[in-house]
């Protein structure tokens, strides 16, 4: 089992990130509220990312712009990501900066649109991590 969201280990990812946000509000040694934010950010990401895309979302995103499937399948999952930014830190203009960011991050990464070498994409998941996580680290700082 890899990291691929569509590989039945969804359950899994999900009862780790659930347990991470809980188990966040309640560390007394996390004396930084301002830290503790970032992490239920960083939790929120990876939540939406693995348990809230179902494997057809996964999928269909990357038909983004070539097909209306693709492109309701990508607006919704950066969405989601923009709600949960957004409810996280109480802040609409970070929620709509989140969700903007996944889905143009998302794009470049899935796309059948841009094609490199014979595979789709600019980039993997290690480089598409490290992106939303200059996002997520970029909002973090302007908010607190």
């Amino acid at each position: 089992m890899g990291s691929n969201p569509t590989d039945g280990s969804i359950c899994t990812t999900a009862t780790r990130a659930v347990f991470l946000m809980v188990e966040l509000w309640y560390w007394e040694y996390y004396s930084s509220m301002n830290m503790q934010l970032l992490l239920m950010m960083w939790a929120g990401h990876y939540l939406s990312d693995y348990a809230l895309q179902p494997a057809y979302m996964a999928e269909q995103k990357a038909y983004a712009l070539k097909t209306s499937e693709g492109t309701h399948a990508l607006t919704a999952h950066a969405s989601i990501h923009g709600l949960a930014a957004g409810v996280i830190t109480g802040s609409f203009a970070a929620g709509l900066a989140v969700g903007v960011s996944h889905w143009v991050i998302d794009f470049g990464k899935a796309s059948v649109l841009i094609k490199r070498n014979k595979r789709q994409g600019l980039y993997g998941i290690n480089i598409d991590q490290l992106l939303h996580f200059v996002v997520i680290l970029t909002v973090w700082l302007i908010i607190t």
